[in-house]
């Protein structure tokens, strides 16, 4: 039996729904990802009750704050454009061609 695909992309095919936690006790951002690991550890005690259950969004990465000195830069001969396909090139690659 061919199934047709959604016609909305990402909203798929099949049945269930999103949980989002929200710190509204000002508790601090670890204490909510303890409940949320807690919350998720309970659900995998309960196969029968919920299925493939998994956090949404990006787990805590590093994250880094670049600042340009645009005026040494300029002196230097070096384009923000320059700067940034370098910066693009180094953090997520570039794609060169097929062969």
């Amino acid at each position: 039996l061919p199934l047709a695909p959604p016609a909305v992309i990402e909203l798929g095919t099949a049945n269930g729904f999103n949980l989002q936690l929200k710190d509204a006790s000002g508790i601090g951002h670890e204490k909510l990802i303890e409940a949320r690991n807690m919350l998720l550890g309970m659900a995998a005690q309960a196969p029968d009750t919920v299925v493939r259950v998994r956090p949404n969004g990006q787990e805590d990465t590093p994250q880094y704050r670049i600042n340009i000195d645009q005026a040494q830069a300029g002196a230097l001969g070096v384009s923000i454009a320059e700067i940034n396909s370098v910066m693009t090139t180094a953090w997520g690659g570039s794609y060169v061609n097929d062969f």
